[in-house]
This record gives C-alpha cells, sequence and structure tokens, in this order.
C-alpha cells in the first residue's frame, strides 16, 4: 500500500472531526459507516482501514478490529478524551494562524461551537482546510 503523508492525514483529520461532530450531536453522517463519509468516499477502503487502525492505536479513538479469516475490519465506536483534546488543539491553532478561521470563529465562545463551526467552514471552504491539514501534520 502506498503511503501519502498529506493523504493519511486528511482521512485521520476527517474521521476525528467526525467522530467529535458525533459525539456532540452535530454529526450529519449519523449510522453512516466512515467509508461513505463525503470526503473519504473516493479513497480506497484499505487506506481508510489503515488509518483508523492508527487512530486506534495512538489512544485517540475507542473501536478495535474485528478478525474474520485472513480479512480484518476495523471498526470505531467514538472518539476518546485524548482525540478530543486533538482536535481541540487543532482548531485552536488553526484560529492563532489562519485569518479566515479567526474570523469564522470570532463570535464563538464555547470550544464545542468553534470546533463545529471550523468543520463546516472547511467543508465549503477547501482551500483553508488544506491550511489546517499543514498544522495537524505536526500534530500527527
Amino acid at each position: 500500500m502506498e503511503i501519502n503523508q498529506e493523504r493519511d492525514i486528511k482521512i485521520r483529520t476527517t474521521l476525528l472531526f467526525e467522530f467529535y461532530n458525533q459525539a456532540y450531536g452535530q454529526s450529519k453522517n449519523v449510522g453512516l459507516h466512515y467509508y461513505v463519509i463525503p470526503e473519504l468516499k473516493d479513497i480506497d477502503n484499505q487506506i481508510i482501514d489503515a488509518n483508523a487502525i492508527y487512530l486506534i492505536d495512538e489512544g485517540l479513538v475507542r473501536g478495535g478490529v474485528e478478525q474474520a479469516g485472513s480479512n480484518s475490519f476495523p471498526y470505531i465506536t467514538r472518539i476518546n478524551s485524548t482525540g478530543m483534546k486533538l482536535v481541540e488543539n487543532l482548531v485552536l491553532k488553526s484560529e492563532e494562524n489562519i485569518p479566515e478561521i479567526k474570523e469564522e470563529l470570532n463570535n464563538k465562545s464555547s470550544i464545542q461551537e468553534k470546533v463545529v463551526s471550523v468543520v463546516s467552514f472547511c467543508l465549503k471552504h477547501k482551500e483553508t482546510a488544506l491550511s489546517i491539514l499543514s498544522i495537524a501534520k505536526d500534530m500527527f
């Protein structure tokens, strides 16, 4: 399997943002397997699986890997407190370093509001999402 750091960071960030939003009832993807999250739908399932396993192994999400013969199927049940802190730190660093994010968050008071706003903003503005990924590189 080809290693592509930018793609892997995008997958990990997308999964963490998604499960953070699910924890606060803000997800539009509840009940969907992470393969079909719109931002990940064009990525090979094996690559998504490898990144889900990474998040599980790093203790950022709760989940596991089921074995069925020679196949393994990772699953994520929820983000844990370590993963939540990572997402919150990513948003705070983005707020400090990306003017568009700072402007978007200027009237948000809680960290949960900020994270939800950043996720929504990134879905609308792909170039901002790329800026956040460059910050995330230092965190993974």
